[in-house]
């Protein structure tokens, strides 16, 4: 097992910022269940972040489709209208 295989990927994210010479702020906090904890955390307001939300769902002729949505930290998801999307 190679150094990359064996190490985190939070690990290898910080080391190819720092590579790159990717200016960044690192901050260690326990973890947060909102996206407005999170902004709380950060001193930021609410809109300034991002989240992913991770959809599954049935397909009407049978089997599963699975999608990743990134969106403002500030939105909702109407779950309603999302059971509508094909």
């Amino acid at each position: 097992m190679t150094e990359d295989e064996s190490s985190t990927t939070f690990e290898q994210v910080v080391k190819l910022l720092e590579e790159r010479g990717v200016q960044f702020n690192l901050t260690v906090h326990a973890p947060c269940r909102t996206s407005a904890e999170s902004a709380l955390v950060r001193g930021v307001s609410l809109s300034s972040g991002a989240k992913a939300l991770l959809l599954m769902g049935l397909l009407k002729g049978g089997g599963t489709r699975t999608v990743l949505a990134v969106m403002s930290a500030s939105r909702k998801i109407d779950n309603k209208k999302i059971r509508t999307v094909e």
